[in-house]
């Protein structure tokens, strides 16, 4: 069952990436946002990200060696906080 505990609106379709059980990202992962409407896109020089790379989730979210999340961290009612390593 995918319960989020937020308000605002929107549901899941704010977020980059959601995690029912949790999410880790590590390893230089990375989540990143951008206008699909215009260049430069992901990958290409002078990319410049909006910052608006949601992740959500209802377990712990944990991130490390490297990972980045472009964008707020929410936490369901069951997240157990934010670890960094």
């Amino acid at each position: 069952m995918l319960t989020l505990a937020e308000s605002g609106g929107g549901g899941l379709s704010r977020y980059a990436a959601f995690g029912d059980g949790g999410v880790t990202f590590k390893n230089n992962g990375s989540i990143q946002s951008y206008d699909h409407h215009s260049a430069p896109l992901p990958g290409d020089a002078g990319f410049v990200s909006s910052g608006e790379a949601n992740l959500a989730g209802n377990g712990l979210v944990e991130t490390g060696n490297g990972g980045t999340i472009d964008g707020k961290v929410f936490l369901g009612s069951g997240g157990g906080g934010r670890r960094v390593w």
